[in-house]
This record gives structure tokens, C-alpha cells and sequence, in this order.
């Protein structure tokens, strides 16, 4: 009887411990699931796995750091495991750091303070590593009380973020008949070019983030008209007044690369929702790619990083040129770690938008139509008028307006976009150069 109780004890202990190495993991990899789900219509499920991977071995990592360099018991190696969890996602990257502590950003450099704040918390890790394991060892009570606590803690968190995937998935069912439509309308779809033998190569260049001229005068006291003086230099049609049919580049891009209005691509969507999921359904199965790849057209794509005009539909070669994803950064965002990367990202911003529009180049022996997304002049802001390297002093946002404008102010947006602007004209201006010089036929270049 006595060895049965104490076989039951061991089973009981044992699965304590797995208990108690378990939900540290479950704490750490729900930050980029919670992330994901709250983004669940910009984000592209493949962009997470690698940031689930490296929380699950960061935290296996340190679990046995915990348990077997300090010799603590399982049940404090995963308190201490959670708390250090917690502190490492709690960087306060709100406007407090964006807006406050001002003297002290003017005195340092706004990296040199972030990275100072990032050293602080890492001070407290360790007092919490040195202090906390000696407390919880002489009350064990305590250490009990504690980690149940965090176990139901993580369990209703769990349950929170299950149910609002749930909610928002059950959303998303409700435009499916829309897009499955949409779908058999466009592979049904021919047309055919009426003069085969003369087709040319087709460029579609998109800046995101350029304003007109009239825009670009009032609110920004800057001429244009050199840029537009030059484009008609190259034999460009300059179309003025002109202007975008919708104000955000997933709605805009999803009319024109089908060459409609959003009405009518998509008739019984709700014209208040906020589910991204349907445009990005008609931007991978766009009207243009279906009609050109009918034709003989190689499509091919620069990846700007954006989830909405990622055109992977028709086995596209996909030049991804960025080594970190939009979902990452924001990931990254959120941690102590972030300081030590605030220069280097916005150089990635620098090196991928000079790459993205140095990837726009003639074809060798194809007929291509090249789709060419460029964040640029979008913010950040991290060109000079003559490409002068500016790393911005906010934390990194690849935001416009307010969301932009609370970190920063409106003088800051006025005094450096058009330098930008002005940035980003002449480097296309050369790679028109480039393919106008580099191809037989004159190829169709349209810029947006």
C-alpha cells in the first residue's frame, strides 16, 4: 500500500513538473499568437512560424538555464521563468518614450536613451534572478500560491485569445461566397491582345505615399513640376490633375489591378467592415496577372514587405528582399530587445527600398510584366534630399498620420517628407533610364 502511494506521488510530482515546464513555453509563444490573431487580416500565417520557433527555444533555453546552472526547483524555475517573460515584453514603447523624457532624449540621442532604458530592465532581470529564488525557497507556500496563480493566469489567457479567434474567424466565413465569385470570374476571364506581334514589356511602378503636385505646393511649400518636366522628357503622359481612387493602398490596389471599383468587385461586402481578407483574396487573383499571363506575359513581383501586395497567386518569382518581416518588427516592438536594433532597422528600410527599385530590371529573353510596389516616399522617413542616411528619433513605425504624427509632430512630417519625395524621384528617374536604354522595344512604363 505504502509503495503504491508512493508510486502515485511520483506519477503526481512528474506531471507537476511538466506542468510547470510547459506553461512558461505556452507564455512565451502565446505573445506571437496573441499578435497574429489580433492581426489576423494583415498578416500572413507563414511570417509567425519563425517567430513562434524562436520563442519556443528561447524559452526551452532558458527553463534549463534556470533549473540546472542555478539548481532551482521546477516550480521557481518557472516563476522566475514568467516573470523574466514578463518584464522582457513590457519595453514601454507607447508615447512614453515616444513623447516623454524629453531632456533626456535631447541630451543623449534617442537611441542612446532607448538603449539606456533597455540596460535598466536588464538590471532588474538580474536582482530578480538574484533576490526572488532565495524568497520563494524559504516560503514555499508562497511559491505554490504563485504558480497556480500564473497557471490559470496563462489558461484564461489562452481561453481570451481562442475565443477571439474563433469570433474573427466565423467573420471571415461571411465574405466567402464574395471572394469564391470573384474567384471563378476571373479564370473564366480571356482576353486576348488584338496585336500579338508587337506586345512589350510592361512595367507597373507604384510609390506609396506620393502626393500631387497640388498637395505637395500647399501643404508642403515644394514644386514637383522638375520631376513631372523630366518624366516628359522620357515620353511619359503626365495625367494632372490626377488622384488616387481610395485612400489606403490595399483598397486602391485591389480597383486598379482589376480595373473596377471595389462596389463592384466586391457587392455584398459590408461597406463598414474592417476584414482586409477579401482584398487581398481579389489583389492574388487580380483581373491584370490572369489577362497578361494568358498572353505569354512572365509575371514577376518586387516584394516590398507589404502583406496585401505580396502576388504569390500564379507561382510569381517573388524578389523578397526584406530579412525581416513587417510581423517581426512589431513582435520585437514590444521587447527589451528593441533598442539594440533601432538603427538597424531603419538601414533595412533604406537597403530594401534601394533594392526593391534596383530589382526592376529588363528581362533577358521574356516577355514580363513586372509589378513593382515601393514604400516609398511612405514613412519612415529615412532619406535625405540627396540620400543622406536619417534614422528617425521614434520608435520604429511604418505608419502614416497619426499614428506617425504622435511620435513625432506635424513640422517634423512637413520638413522631411518632401525631401523624401524629392529622394526617390531622381533614383527612379535612373532606372527608367536603365530599362528605356537596356530593351529593343520601348517598354510601357506606368508610374503611380
Amino acid at each position: 500500500m505504502c509503495l503504491e502511494q508512493a508510486e502515485s506521488k511520483m506519477k503526481k510530482q512528474k506531471l507537476r513538473n511538466i506542468l510547470n515546464y510547459i506553461y512558461p513555453i505556452i507564455f512565451l509563444t502565446s505573445n506571437p499568437i496573441a499578435l497574429y490573431i489580433n492581426n489576423f487580416d494583415n498578416v500572413n500565417i507563414a511570417e509567425t512560424i519563425r517567430s513562434i520557433l524562436v520563442c519556443f527555444i528561447f524559452a526551452s533555453i532558458m527553463l534549463i538555464i534556470m533549473g540546472n546552472l542555478f539548481k532551482l526547483k521546477t516550480q521557481i524555475t518557472s516563476i522566475l521563468s514568467c516573470l523574466i517573460i514578463f518584464v522582457i515584453f513590457s519595453f514601454p514603447v507607447s508615447t512614453a518614450i515616444n513623447n516623454g523624457y524629453e531632456y533626456f532624449k535631447t541630451i543623449l540621442g534617442f537611441s542612446i536613451f532607448l538603449k539606456l532604458i533597455s540596460i535598466l530592465y536588464l538590471v532588474g532581470i538580474i536582482l530578480l534572478i538574484a533576490v526572488l529564488p532565495r524568497i520563494l525557497k524559504k516560503h514555499e507556500k508562497l511559491a505554490s500560491g504563485i504558480n497556480f496563480a500564473f497557471m490559470l493566469c496563462i489558461v484564461f489567457f489562452m481561453f481570451i485569445q481562442i475565443g477571439s479567434f474563433i469570433y474573427k474567424s466565423n467573420k471571415h466565413k461571411g465574405n466567402q461566397k464574395d471572394i469564391q465569385a470573384w474567384n471563378y470570374t476571373v479564370k473564366k476571364e480571356k482576353v486576348e491582345f488584338i496585336d500579338q506581334q508587337n506586345k512589350r514589356d510592361i512595367y507597373l511602378i507604384i510609390l506609396d505615399g506620393y502626393s500631387s503636385a497640388d498637395v505637395l505646393r500647399e501643404l508642403y511649400d515644394y514644386d514637383i513640376t522638375w520631376f513631372y518636366s523630366q518624366l516628359e522628357n522620357r515620353g511619359f503622359h503626365v495625367f494632372l490633375p490626377a488622384r488616387t481612387n481610395y485612400s489606403q493602398t490595399r483598397t486602391s490596389i485591389a480597383s486598379l489591378m482589376n480595373m473596377d471599383y471595389l462596389d463592384s468587385l466586391l457587392p455584398n461586402i459590408n461597406k463598414d467592415s474592417t476584414n482586409g481578407i477579401p482584398l487581398r483574396e481579389v489583389i492574388r487573383n487580380n483581373r491584370v496577372i490572369q489577362i497578361l499571363s494568358n498572353n505569354g506575359y512572365t509575371i514577376e513581383s518586387t516584394n516590398s514587405g507589404y502583406f496585401y501586395t505580396s502576388l504569390d497567386a500564379f507561382s510569381i518569382k517573388s524578389i523578397l528582399l526584406n530579412k525581416i518581416s513587417t510581423f517581426e518588427i512589431c513582435l520585437l516592438k514590444r521587447t527589451i530587445f528593441y533598442p539594440f536594433f533601432h538603427n538597424e532597422l531603419y538601414q533595412l528600410v533604406r537597403d530594401g527600398t534601394l533594392s526593391n527599385i534596383n530589382s526592376i530590371a529588363p528581362p533577358m529573353n521574356e516577355l514580363k510584366f513586372h509589378f513593382a510596389h515601393i514604400y516609398a516616399p511612405h514613412p519612415p522617413f529615412v532619406f535625405g534630399r540627396n540620400g543622406e542616411t536619417y534614422n528617425p528619433p521614434y520608435i520604429f513605425e511604418n505608419n502614416d498620420a497619426d499614428a506617425l504624427i504622435k511620435g513625432t509632430s506635424i513640422d517634423y512630417y512637413h520638413s522631411r517628407y518632401p525631401e523624401q519625395v524629392e529622394y526617390i524621384s531622381k533614383e527612379i528617374l535612373k532606372k527608367i533610364d536603365q530599362l528605356q536604354a537596356d530593351t529593343q522595344k520601348q517598354p510601357i512604363i506606368i508610374l503611380i
